[in-house]
């Protein structure tokens, strides 16, 4: 390929994929099929440091060292913030105009830098001291009387942030207000770079990528082609937990022993209790933590978000925990009194898993803890000792005299 398709594609690669073509061809090897001291001047600021942090200290050096002096200030511009900031993410490809420039000079000059842009969706307005004044639609510099400045069409209420804001409340934002691109300014107000729609895009993208992972117990993202022992690092801490805590529900098992020894018909439904259990508080788990994600809870809401869900949970309770006896006695070919009991387990077990998967996000969110980490085997523990429990607890009750 030529440079400039290199450096369209490399972005696009994924990090598993990244780190062996990197780590099969060291640097100086690399260079000379991939001529990477070409390539990286070629792609955006923030895509190169996204290809830099994956090679290691010693070749990042040493590729350094071969590019031209202009991209390396660009690079250490944007390396001093957070990976995850908005100064992280932005990038320096963007048009900057005197708010004193008339339209037809301003036009002109488009058509010479705009070639050198990805995108351009709008022209930022700044001072002499590059400090930023306003923003101006593409639309309508295009649409506007070339006597005038653009100082006279911009849009001088800015919505701009801070580069050390976190990305996500970046993303955030662009999608609240549907916005192509996003200036980063300074304390003083000076235009440092803009977050792109695609880069926004991107992290919401991510973002919903580690909440999947969180939910299904990964705390690190995971593909097909992750390294064999990456893949169980990545795993077993998560299943050796899940052994551990399921010697709770074990235990609640054995205290009612002597319940099972004389129903022992109530062994056939204790799977069906667990798993309905799980399914609600997992569907549950998933709307309260992908609305937490989206800022759609406040702490007003929590009160008449619980009736709501309880609402919600009792009707379903109620029309499962019928299902629940009707099939108890007509597939299972028990009594009366071992399917009521099997009936009000699953209702109460609906209601409880309800409960917990609205609650468990918002406490972990209220102590800082990702809300996703919530999710299995944390809270599915909790649901099958409560289906446990009902069940068991209804049989010695209604069962055994």
């Amino acid at each position: 390929m030529d440079t400039d398709l290199i450096a369209d594609v490399l972005p696009h690669l994924s990090d598993d994929i990244l780190v062996d073509i990197l780590h099969y061809l060291d640097i100086e090897r690399l260079s000379e099929v991939i001529p990477l001291s070409e390539v990286i001047p070629k792609m955006e600021t923030d895509q190169a440091i996204d290809l830099l942090q994956e090679l290691s200290n010693i070749d990042r050096s040493t590729l350094l060292a071969h590019l031209p002096l202009d991209s390396i200030r660009k690079i250490e511009s944007l390396s001093q913030y957070p990976e995850h900031s908005a100064g992280g993410i932005m990038s320096t490809e963007y048009i900057a105009l005197p708010y004193w420039m008339k339209i037809d000079e301003a036009i002109q000059t488009l058509r010479q830098k705009a070639s050198k842009l990805r995108d351009v969706g709008y022209i930022y307005v700044v001072d002499e001291d590059n400090r930023l004044r306003g923003v101006l639609p593409l639309k309508r510099l295009i649409l506007g009387e070339s006597n005038k400045t653009l100082g006279n069409l911009m849009d001088t209420e800015i919505l701009a942030v801070d580069p050390m804001e976190d990305q996500e409340t970046v993303a955030k934002l662009m999608q609240k207000y549907d916005l192509l691109a996003l200036p980063v300014v300074n304390e003083d107000g000076k235009l440092l770079g803009i977050v792109t729609a695609d880069k926004a895009m991107e992290v919401l993208e991510q973002e919903t990528e580690e909440d999947l992972f969180h939910l299904t117990g990964l705390e690190k993202e995971e593909s097909v082609f992750t390294p064999i022992v990456s893949a169980v690092r990545n795993r077993l801490p998560w299943i050796l937990f899940s052994l551990l805590t399921t010697l709770l529900s074990s235990n609640i098992v054995r205290l009612f022993r002597h319940t099972l020894e004389k129903a022992i018909a109530l062994t056939m439904f204790m799977p069906i209790v667990a798993a309905i259990g799980g399914n609600v508080g997992m569907q549950t788990l998933t709307v309260v933590v992908r609305s937490l994600s989206l800022g759609e809870i406040t702490a007003i809401d929590i009160l008449a978000i619980f009736w709501r869900q309880f609402a919600i949970a009792g009707l379903l309770g109620a029309l499962v925990g019928i299902a629940g006896f009707i099939e108890a006695i007509i597939i299972f070919q028990v009594g009366i009194n071992i399917a009521a009991v099997v009936g009000l387990a699953l209702c109460a077990n609906i209601i409880a898993a309800s409960i917990f998967g609205l609650f468990v996000p918002l406490l972990f969110k209220k102590l800082g803890i990702d809300p996703a980490l919530a999710a299995s085997p944390f809270i599915l523990i909790l649901i099958d000792c409560v289906g446990y429990t009902t069940l068991l607890g209804l049989g010695t009750l209604m069962l055994i005299k």
